[in-house]
C-alpha cells in the first residue's frame, strides 16, 4: 500500500528533492500574504466608502434643507446688487447663514440662477465678505447646469479642488423658481485626515502580514521537511515488518495531521497576536473620534462604522482560532442560530463561489446545552464533506434548524431518549452515498476518498461529539440525489442574547481618581492608545515600551503604583516574568495581563489579578481596571 507524499525510491534510500519543501513553504507564505493583502484592502476600501457616503448624504441634506427654507419667494425678491447688505438681503440669506453656523465643515453656501450659458449669483451666506453679489454673471459649472435642467439634486462623487479648498459640492433646486438652486461646498480635509490614519494602520497591517508570511513560509518548509523525514522512517519500518504496513500507514497519517494542526495553531496564534494589536489601535482611535465628535455628526457615525468593522474583525480572528486551536470543552445553554451563522460565513469564505450556501434560519430562538467550539467544528466538517460531494464544485448546500419531538422509531433507531430535540440539517445535492458505504460512514478510519486525501476520522469524531451531548446524527442519502445529515440535540429553553459588541454603546470615561498605572507594551501604538484611554478616565499613566525600564521605574518607587498592566509577549522578558519580578518588589501590587492570543494557563495563574484579551474596547478595559483596584481596596 503506497504512502501519501512518499518520495521516489532509489535502491535502499528514499530520495527527497531538496527544493520541494522550500517550494511548499513559498506557496504557503504566498497564500498568507495574498489573503492578508486582500482582507486589509477590502477593509480600507470599505472604510473609505463609508466616510465618503456619509459626507455625500450630509451635504445633500444640507443643500435641500436650505433650498426649501429659502424658497422661490425669498429668492425672487433680490434682483439688484444694491440690495446687498439690506434688510431684504439679510432676511433672504438667513437660511444660508444658519447653515454655515451649524456646519463648520461647509465653507461656502449661495443661491444662483442659470440662464442659458450664464450663471447669476443671487446671494450667499457670508455676510462679512464681499462675495454677496446680486445679478453678477459667471460661467456655470457642470453640476449647476445639470440641476437647472433636471430639477434634481446633484452631489459630486469624489472630493475635488475648488476655489474654496479641497471639498465636495452639492446643488439643490429651489422649487417653483426656474433655473434657481442652492449650492454648498464642504471642506473634506478633516475626513481626509481620518482616512489617512486608517490608511496608515492598514499599510502597517500589510507590512506585518508580509513579514508573517515570510516566517510562515519558512515554518511550513521546516514542517514539510519533518514530514518527509517521518515518511522515510516509516518506509524503512515497513520493509522490516511488511505485515504491519497498514497500521504504520495510519500512524503516519495521524502524526502528519497532528503536526499540521500544531503548526496551524502556532501560526494562527502568532497572526492573532499581531493582528489583535492592530485592531486594538483601530478600535481605540475609533472610540476617541466618536467621543470627540459632536452629537449626530458625520464623523461620529463614521467612527461607529469603523468600530463595528473592527469588532467584526476581532470576532473573525477568534472564530479562526477556535478551529486552529480548540479550547477545552465548555457546555452551556447556547442559541444554535448564531453558531450556524458563523459556520456559514466561514464556509462562504473557504469554499469556491460556484457552490451556493443557503441558511434557512427559524423565526424564533432555538437553544441547546452544548460546547460551542465542538459544535462549530462538527458543522464545519459536515459542510466541507457536503462540498466534496458536489460534482465539479457546483451545487447547493442548505442549512436548516427546527425543533422536533422524535417518534418511537427515531428513538429506537438512533438511541435517543424521549423528549424535545433541536434538529440541524445539512443537505447537499451531490452524488450521494452508496448503500454499502452508508452503513460504515461513522466507523473510525473508514473513508471513500483516495489515499492521502482523508483520514476517515471526521464523521466518527462528529458522531462521538454529538453522542457525548446526548444527541445523535442521522443520514438520509440516495445515489445521484444528494445527502442530508441531521443532528439531534436535546432542546433547551431559549437563552437571552447578550449585547452585540459591534452595536453596544460607545464607552464613557470613568473617574480614575489620579491612581497611578504602570503600563507596559512593546507596541508603541498600542501603548499610546491605551495610555490615552486610561488618561481620559482620570488615571495617572506611566508608559514603558521596554520591560527593563518599567522594572527600573518600579524598583525606584515600589509603593508608588496602584496597578501594573503588562503585555504578554515582549522581547527580553515576557509578561509573566515581569509580573513575577514586580511581585517580588511589591507583593501587594495588582497585575493585569494584556494578551493578543488566549493562553489557558494565563487565566488560571495566580500571578494575575485579571487577564484581558486584545483587542479590548474602552468599556471592558476600564471596568476591569476598576474591578481590580476595587478588589485591592477591599483587601
Amino acid at each position: 500500500m503506497p504512502i501519501p507524499n512518499q518520495p521516489p525510491e532509489l535502491g535502499d534510500r528514499a530520495v527527497v528533492p531538496p527544493w520541494q519543501p522550500w517550494v511548499s513553504g513559498f506557496m504557503t507564505g504566498l497564500v498568507i500574504a495574498v489573503t492578508a493583502a486582500l482582507g486589509i484592502g477590502v477593509f480600507f476600501v470599505s472604510i473609505r466608502e463609508v466616510l465618503l457616503d456619509d459626507v455625500r448624504a450630509h451635504l445633500r441634506s444640507a443643500a435641500e434643507t436650505a433650498a426649501a427654507q429659502i424658497g422661490a419667494d425669498r429668492h425672487g425678491r433680490l434682483t439688484d446688487s444694491s440690495q446687498t447688505g439690506s434688510p431684504e438681503y439679510l432676511t433672504a440669506s438667513e437660511p444660508l447663514a444658519a447653515l454655515l453656523r451649524a456646519n463648520p465643515d461647509i465653507r461656502f453656501a449661495y443661491t444662483g440662477t442659470v440662464r442659458r450659458d450664464s450663471m447669476f449669483f443671487g446671494l450667499d451666506g457670508d455676510r462679512t465678505a464681499d462675495r454677496a453679489y446680486i445679478g453678477q454673471p459667471d460661467l456655470p459649472t457642470e453640476g449647476e447646469l445639470t440641476v437647472s435642467r433636471t430639477g434634481r439634486t446633484v452631489v459630486e462623487r469624489q472630493p475635488g479642488r475648488t476655489a474654496w479648498g479641497i471639498g465636495i459640492r452639492a446643488y439643490a433646486p429651489i422649487a417653483a423658481a426656474a433655473g434657481a438652486y442652492v449650492g454648498v461646498t464642504m471642506d473634506t480635509r478633516r475626513y481626509d485626515a481620518a482616512l489617512s490614519r486608517v490608511g496608515n494602520s492598514a499599510a502597517l497591517g500589510l507590512a506585518v502580514a508580509l513579514l508573517l508570511a515570510v516566517f510562515g513560509g519558512f515554518r511550513a518548509a521546516r514542517v514539510e521537511r519533518t514530514h518527509r523525514r517521518a515518511a522515510v522512517e516509516i518506509l524503512a519500518a515497513r520493509r522490516l515488518a511488511a505485515a504491519a504496513a497498514e497500521e504504520r500507514l495510519l500512524l503516519e497519517q495521524r502524526l502528519q495531521a497532528n503536526q499540521k494542526m500544531e503548526a496551524l495553531g502556532t501560526l494562527a496564534g502568532g497572526v492573532a497576536h499581531d493582528f489583535n494589536n492592530l485592531l486594538t489601535v483601530i478600535l481605540g482611535h475609533a472610540e476617541m473620534i466618536a467621543e470627540d465628535a459632536p452629537a449626530d455628526s458625520g464623523a461620529g457615525s463614521s467612527a461607529g462604522s469603523i468600530r463595528t468593522a473592527a469588532v467584526r474583525a476581532r470576532d473573525l480572528v477568534r472564530r479562526i482560532l477556535l478551529f486552529a486551536r480548540p479550547e477545552a470543552e465548555t457546555r452551556t445553554a447556547i442559541a444554535l442560530g448564531p453558531v450556524i451563522d458563523e459556520t456559514v460565513h466561514l464556509l462562504r469564505a473557504t469554499l469556491p463561489s460556484s457552490i451556493t450556501i443557503v441558511w434557512k434560519a427559524p423565526s424564533g430562538t432555538l437553544a441547546s446545552v452544548a460546547d460551542r467550539s465542538q459544535l462549530s467544528q462538527v458543522l464545519m466538517n459536515l459542510g466541507v464533506n457536503a462540498s466534496q460531494a458536489l460534482l465539479n464544485e457546483r451545487g447547493t448546500i442548505v442549512f436548516t434548524l427546527d425543533q422536533v419531538q422524535v417518534g418511537l422509531a427515531e428513538q429506537i433507531r438512533l438511541g435517543l431518549e424521549p423528549g424535545r430535540y433541536t434538529r440541524i440539517v445539512v443537505r447537499d445535492d451531490g452524488i450521494g452515498i452508496s448503500g454499502e458505504s452508508r452503513s460504515r460512514i461513522f466507523e473510525p478510519f473508514f473513508t471513500t476518498k483516495p489515499v492521502g486525501k482523508g483520514s476517515g476520522l471526521g464523521l466518527a469524531v462528529a458522531d462521538g461529539v454529538i453522542r457525548g451531548h446526548g444527541g445523535a446524527i442521522d443520514v438520509e442519502t440516495e445515489l445521484g440525489a444528494g445527502t442530508a445529515f441531521s443532528i439531534y440535540l436535546p432542546a433547551s429553553n431559549p437563552v437571552a442574547a447578550g449585547p452585540d459588541a459591534a452595536t453596544a454603546p460607545l464607552p464613557k470615561a470613568s473617574p480614575g481618581g489620579g491612581r497611578r498605572v504602570l503600563l507596559l507594551d512593546d507596541d508603541t501604538m498600542v501603548l499610546g492608545i491605551l495610555g490615552r484611554i486610561l488618561g481620559r478616565a482620570g488615571y495617572a499613566v506611566e508608559a514603558h515600551a521596554d520591560p527593563a525600564s518599567a522594572l527600573v521605574a518600579l524598583e525606584a518607587d515600589p509603593q508608588g503604583f496602584d496597578l501594573l498592566m503588562t503585555d504578554r509577549a515582549m522581547p527580553g522578558l515576557s509578561g509573566p516574568e515581569v509580573a513575577q519580578r514586580a511581585r517580588a518588589l511589591n507583593p501587594g501590587l495588582p497585575v493585569m495581563l494584556l494578551t493578543g492570543a488566549d493562553q489557558p494557563a494565563d487565566l488560571e495563574s495566580s500571578r494575575f489579578s485579571a487577564v484581558v484579551v486584545k483587542p479590548v474596547d474602552s468599556a471592558v478595559l476600564l471596568r476591569t481596571v476598576e474591578r481590580v483596584l476595587g478588589a485591592k481596596a477591599v483587601a
